[in-house]
């Protein structure tokens, strides 16, 4: 008879999708901050041009950065489900392997875009948007696969598992990415012949927007996968 706990969200501790969110949204944000500033200091400390195509420096960078956001994201996961699968050190692993070459992918889109039309006003923006396009799409359905290794002797439906994983990330990251898209080509095309001072009051408050998405992309990640390790993981 297992000993292992069970992943019932009655227990007496917390709540197994409370911690998970916890986890999944604290994990989100300590490893885009954190990297976002030692990227832009190997950036300008090296004079890397980050859009003259995807050089080995740069999708060097590019993996670097996705393997410490997948590292975080999966330690901090690995904190909730360490008991509660087999293997749990492999959450970790799977989570670096699949964040690492989702943001290679993602250079390599974004400089693609990019010089579809390198003159384009706009350009930049659907450059960026279509890297976390990629990004969300390519770690989603990595990680469903490399974590149903891990989770599928007490999965009950694979469809569903595998629906609400590949969500989990791509849903957030594709509509974070359609949010910037919007707010820069209004910034760019919308608020012509209004003062500068109205303009720069406009453009904070689309940052401060900005800002606050995107730190909730991880808390929106982590509420939606939690319903699959609720309804689809058995009691051990």
């Amino acid at each position: 008879m297992s000993t292992q706990p069970s992943l019932d969200a009655s227990s007496k501790v917390s709540p197994f999708w409370l911690q998970w969110l916890i986890a999944t949204g604290l994990g989100w944000s300590i490893s885009n901050w954190v990297p976002s500033l030692i990227l832009f200091k190997l950036i300008n400390f090296f004079h890397l041009d980050t859009f003259n195509g995807p050089s080995v420096n740069t999708m060097t960078l590019a993996f670097l950065r996705g393997l410490f956001v997948g590292t975080i994201i999966g330690g901090f996961q690995y904190l909730v489900v360490r008991k509660m699968i087999d293997r749990g050190k492999s959450w970790i692993l799977s989570n670096s392997i699949s964040w690492a070459f989702a943001y290679m992918a993602g250079s390599w889109a974004n400089w693609t875009v990019f010089q579809s039309s390198p003159t384009s006003r706009d350009i930049e923006i659907f450059a960026y948007g279509t890297e976390l396009t990629v990004i969300g799409i390519c770690v989603s359905i990595s990680l469903a696969f490399l974590q149903w290794s891990l989770v599928k002797r007490n999965v009950t439906n694979s469809v569903k598992w595998f629906s609400i994983s590949i969500a989990a990330w791509s849903a957030p990251l594709i509509a974070y990415a359609v949010l910037q898209l919007a707010l820069g080509i209004s910034i760019n095309n919308g608020f012509r012949g209004i003062t500068v001072t109205k303009l720069n009051l406009i453009v904070n408050l689309f940052n401060c927007l900005s800002i606050i998405t995107h730190q909730s992309i991880g808390i929106t990640a982590g509420a939606i996968i939690s319903r699959a390790f609720d309804s689809k993981l058995k009691n051990m």
